[in-house]
């Protein structure tokens, strides 16, 4: 997934949603942001606090519909 991100042409858009107390937090999400730091990428990130991991799919229909809506607006305005 890396090396795609970097092969990309043109602006990459990440947006993730995790918890802090979650285990992908710390083994994977603190470790694409050094990645992204060192390639000068932006990602856009909502930290919530569940604690199992199996809990993402009660805040994830929310984060989906906002992030839904925040593109197609940015999508409107050009």
């Amino acid at each position: 997934m890396l090396q795609s991100i970097i092969r990309k042409k043109g602006e990459s858009k990440i947006s993730i949603l995790v918890s802090s107390l979650d285990g992908m937090y710390e083994d994977h999400v603190k470790k694409l942001f050094i990645f992204a730091k060192d390639y000068n990428i932006h990602i856009d990130v909502s930290i919530q606090d569940y604690k199992k991991h199996s809990d993402i799919g009660l805040y994830f229909p929310k984060y989906a519909m906002n992030q839904f809506n925040l593109y197609f607006n940015e999508m409107d305005r050009t």
